[in-house]
Parts: C-alpha cells; structure tokens; sequence
C-alpha cells in the first residue's frame, strides 16, 4: 500500500524538475545538448527514487501486522575545523549514476501478538546494482525466487555458467530469526549504486 506521504514526495519532485526545465528553455544549444545529458539522468534519478524512496507497508502475520518503513540516504562528508572528516546519512533528494545510496528498511509489529518468521525481501532498485547489506541478510540472482550468500550463487551467460556478482543481484533478504514482539521494531540495511 503505498502511503499519501509518498506520493506527496513524488509530486514535489516532479514539479521542481518541470519548473527547473520551464526556466531553462532559452538557453544557447551548447546547454541544450548538457540539459538532456541532465534529463538522462534525471529520469534515472526519478525512477530509482519512486521505486524505493519511502515506502510504508502493511504485512500481515496471523494477528499481528508488521509495518515497514522504506527510506533512501546517501552518505554526506564534511571536514571539521580539525581536519577529520565526519560522515552522516542525508535523506536522498537527488542522486546521480555512480553515487551509493543507503536504504533503511524499519519494521515495527504493530499487533498484539508476537509474529514469527518474520522475512524482509526488497528488490533492488531499477537502474542500481547492489552493492552491500548489513545484518544476515540473502540474495537473490533470480528475480526473487531463490536466495543464497553471493559467493555460492551462479549464473547462465551465453550458455555458461559463471559466478554470480553484485550487478546480478535482484534481490535481497532478511529472516528474522527471532519471533518479532508486540510493538517490537528494528532495522535493515542494504546499500546500491546508482547505475
């Protein structure tokens, strides 16, 4: 179920690109020919964004209901007076092909039971491959059907076989191995780079 505050998003989003391209129409061919290598990657951006950016979700368990929270973060670096670099998580308004994007996935059982076998699957946005996850987390090379830890999983190329790698993932997951609570929460991470 995607949430009102997602397509609120999307819609400032939208608007502020087709202002941005509204007040660029008379420029001289040179930024023209930049303007569409700009829109190119745009339309990326847009899509990688509206596939995952923040997504709200109601899964049923028995009686319990588990709520997930899909958000995208890239990394921000900033040096300090002292000349260290300090590294924070920013939400992620606008990306660009080759920057790492960090997805949280928070899940909360919002019922009055415990659930058990809890799973967390998420694709990998269009137009990313994946990159890394943390916690015990799987993949998948199959479009979801089959998961596996990267190293042991394979793929059919031109009639040969040959070790799966990241930009082959299409998928990944968490099993909750412990039964999620009542009113219990945590989170899951994967990161992807923007292709």
């Amino acid at each position: 179920m995607l949430d009102q505050k997602n397509i609120k998003i999307y819609e400032i989003f939208h608007k502020e690109n087709m202002n941005n391209k509204g007040e660029k129409i008379m420029e001289t061919q040179n930024n023209k020919i930049m303007k569409t290598k700009r829109r190119k990657i745009m339309k990326k951006t847009i899509i990688c964004m509206l596939s995952t950016f923040v997504l709200f979700t109601n899964v049923a368990y028995g009686a319990s209901t588990i709520k997930l929270i899909n958000e995208a973060f890239v990394t921000k670096y900033e040096r300090k007076d002292s000349g260290t670099v300090a590294k924070t998580l920013v939400p992620a308004k606008r990306v660009v092909p080759g920057d790492l994007v960090t997805y949280v996935i928070s899940y909360e059982n919002t019922g009055d039971e415990a659930a058990s076998k809890v799973v967390i699957k998420n694709p990998i946005p269009t137009n990313s491959s994946y990159h890394s996850a943390e916690g015990n987390s799987l993949v998948s090379v199959d479009g979801g059907k089959n998961f596996g830890f990267l190293e042991k999983l394979s793929v059919q190329e031109n009639g040969k076989t040959r070790a799966a790698s990241e930009k082959d993932v299409t998928h990944v997951k968490w099993d909750i191995s412990k039964p999620l609570q009542a009113k219990a929460q945590g989170q899951v991470t994967f990161m992807t780079r923007l292709r």
